[in-house]
């Protein structure tokens, strides 16, 4: 929250009505309880088949020092994706 006097002249109270076409789509986008922890996964699975979008996995690999974990953080800064590093994951599971 902005604690400034000029804050309030950039605040909208929007109300809003779903339109009509809204309303004709197919009862699986309508979720009765929202967006919430529960209906997330639901909700992720159905807006991929709908769109036919599927999980990419990209394996970057190469000798050593040929810029693989920093082309990787790129990949991953610029896609909004996790960058998951081979080292780390394996601590992980042997601890």
């Amino acid at each position: 929250m902005v604690d400034e006097d000029w804050a309030e002249t950039l605040t909208l109270d929007l109300r809003f009505q779903t339109s009509k076409e809204f309303n004709e789509l197919p009862s699986v986008w309508h979720c009765a309880d929202g967006i919430c922890p529960k209906t997330i996964k639901q909700l992720n699975d159905e807006f991929n088949t709908f769109r036919k979008l599927f999980p990419l996995k990209v394996y970057v690999g190469g000798p050593p020092a040929s810029g693989k974990t920093f082309y990787s953080k790129q990949l991953a800064a610029n896609y909004g994706i996790p960058h998951l590093l081979i080292g780390d994951m394996i601590k992980q599971a042997t601890s």
